[in-house]
């Protein structure tokens, strides 16, 4: 079964852009996730996207996780009434969250 084929298969496919099963069957692609680190830690709305990067893994393709960047600096919510834009939040709080989000995806699927 290719990685289309498993997709489908575990219902993780809705739909998909044209010529996308055949790139997927050519040759090893590369493709990533990015994490705001905006909470603690990962919940169960990343497993989907992870458990999608796990299953092309193992299908010879190569996985990036990345977490943290400018936008976690950007706290989530609208701009107050006396700013045109949001606050920032303090490089600390993201320096934070990183470790304990990414500490369980620093590990290789088997």
């Amino acid at each position: 079964m290719n990685l289309f084929d498993e997709y489908r298969w575990r219902g993780m496919l809705q739909d998909a852009t044209e010529g996308a099963d055949e790139a997927l069957a050519a040759a090893p692609l590369t493709a990533y996730i990015g994490f705001d680190p905006t909470a603690a830690s990962l919940h169960v709305g990343t497993l989907v996207p992870i458990m999608g990067l796990v299953h092309a893994q193992r299908a010879g393709h190569h996985p990036i996780i990345l977490c943290g960047g400018g936008t976690g600096l950007i706290p989530p919510g609208k701009a107050t009434s006396e700013s045109s834009s949001r606050r920032r939040s303090p490089r600390q709080t993201s320096r934070e969250s990183v470790p304990s989000s990414s500490t369980s995806s620093t590990s290789r699927p088997r």
